[in-house]
C-alpha cells in the first residue's frame, strides 16, 4: 500500500504475529524486527511461567491447566483477548476461576461476568462454590424485576453469572457496569456475528474478554 511505500504504517498490536509470520516467509520483502518489537515479541513468547498459580489451586490444578491460567495471564498483560479451546472435559472451566480467583486476591473490589448458555448457569455456580471459598458470585435468574434487581446489586459481588437468552433480554441494564473479565462460554453461540446473541455481548463494558 502507499502506506508502506511512505515508510510508515500502523497496524492493530493483535495484528503483530500475523504480520511477523507472513513477513517471514515473504521472499520479496526484506523485513527485520526493531529491536524494541523483538524484544517485545520475544519475552510475549517465554513469559507465561512468571505468573503464580494462587495458593489454593496449586495442589488442583495439572499441568496442562496451569498453562492455560498462566497464558490467560499472558494475554491479558498484553492487552488481549483470546479464545482458550481445551477439549471438553479438561477443565477449562477451572482454569477460568483460577484467574478469578487471582483477580479477587489482587483487586478485591472487581467484577467479572461469564457469559454460558441457560443449561450451564446451575454448573457455574456450582463449581465456583465448590473449589473457592471465597469468590462471592450472583446468577442472574427470574422474572424481568428480578433480575433487574440482582443487576443493579452485581456490584457487590466478584463474578455474574447469566445467560446469552438472558443478556439479549437485559443488556440495558448493565450500561453503567464495567467488568474485568467478560467470558463467554460455549463461544459457538456468537458465531454469526448478526444474531442478538453477538451482538449484546459486544455492548458489555469489559477491560478483558476471553472465550471458551
Amino acid at each position: 500500500s502507499q502506506d508502506i511505500v511512505n515508510g510508515n504504517i500502523e497496524v492493530p498490536t493483535y495484528r503483530l504475529f500475523e504480520l511477523d509470520q507472513m513477513m517471514n516467509h515473504e521472499s520479496v520483502i526484506d523485513y527485520t524486527r526493531g529491536e524494541e518489537f523483538d524484544q517485545w515479541m520475544k519475552r510475549l513468547e517465554t513469559s507465561s511461567q512468571d505468573y503464580q498459580v494462587p495458593t489454593p489451586y496449586q495442589n488442583i490444578l495439572r499441568e496442562y491447566q496451569v498453562e492455560g491460567y498462566q497464558w490467560l495471564r499472558l494475554m491479558e498483560h498484553y492487552g488481549f483477548g483470546g479464545i482458550l479451546a481445551d477439549d471438553m472435559g479438561i477443565g477449562k472451566t477451572i482454569q477460568v476461576i483460577t484467574l478469578l480467583e487471582d483477580e479477587r486476591i489482587q483487586h478485591p473490589e472487581s467484577v467479572s461476568l461469564v457469559i454460558c448458555p441457560s443449561s450451564l448457569l446451575l454448573n457455574w455456580q456450582s463449581e465456583i462454590q465448590k473449589f473457592s471459598k471465597d469468590l462471592s458470585c450472583i446468577m442472574i435468574s427470574g422474572t424481568s424485576e428480578e433480575r433487574k434487581r440482582q443487576i443493579q446489586n452485581c456490584k457487590s459481588y466478584d463474578v455474574v453469572i447469566t445467560s446469552y437468552d438472558y443478556i439479549k433480554r437485559d443488556i440495558e441494564q448493565y450500561e453503567d457496569v464495567l467488568f474485568t473479565y467478560q467470558i463467554l462460554d460455549e463461544a459457538q453461540y456468537i458465531k454469526n456475528h448478526t444474531t442478538k446473541n453477538a451482538t449484546s455481548v459486544k455492548q458489555i463494558q469489559a477491560k478483558h474478554r476471553f472465550a471458551l
